[in-house]
């Protein structure tokens, strides 16, 4: 049956059996093999739960979507989610690259046309990121084409554009 060692185990073990051997054979002599000294382990810092992930934010934001989209007289489905994030394996991401999943695309847009912009883009972001480079170009462009664009690191925030782009609601 095969065991798994892991490598700190095994330089333990070459260590002791060097040290055994020079003992016995060579007490006057220093070992022959030098290791270098073992680095300290990162220390990982625990997530803050206290912060709302991505994903967390996003959902409330569609989840609050859900129940005020008949007040401006709109479909639920005019925000929705544009998901080009994520981990995924090597033939999931190949194929979606195929299909024209593109790098830097921002997470939600609200496809409703006001006087001055064709919609309403959303990128949501986890407090103390800042958007990549990508989705800063994506930005640049989604400006010049004429669409309004946001970075929200809340769910409140994110709410709070949304209704600032439609403006009141219509009773």
């Amino acid at each position: 049956m095969h065991r798994f060692i892991n490598y700190r185990d095994q330089k333990a073990r070459a260590r002791a059996g060097n040290e055994f051997y020079r003992a016995m054979f060579a007490p006057d002599k220093p070992p022959q093999v030098v290791y270098a000294p073992e680095k300290p382990k990162r220390e990982r810092r625990a997530p803050d739960l206290t912060v709302p992930s991505e994903h967390q934010s996003q959902a409330a934001v569609i989840s609050w979507w859900r129940l005020v989209c008949g007040s401006y007289h709109l479909p639920e489905f005019a925000l929705f989610a544009i998901p080009n994030g994520g981990a995924r394996n090597l033939i999931t991401g190949a194929r979606l690259k195929q299909e024209g999943v593109r790098a830097g695309i921002l997470d939600l847009m609200l496809a409703v046309k006001r006087s001055d912009f064709g919609g309403l883009f959303i990128e949501m972001k986890k407090l103390g990121k800042r958007p990549s480079p990508a989705q800063q170009e994506v930005m640049d462009y989604l400006a010049r084409a004429g669409y309004e664009r946001k970075v929200c690191w809340t769910s409140a925030a994110a709410t709070a554009a949304i209704r600032e782009y439609l403006g009141p609601k219509i009773s």
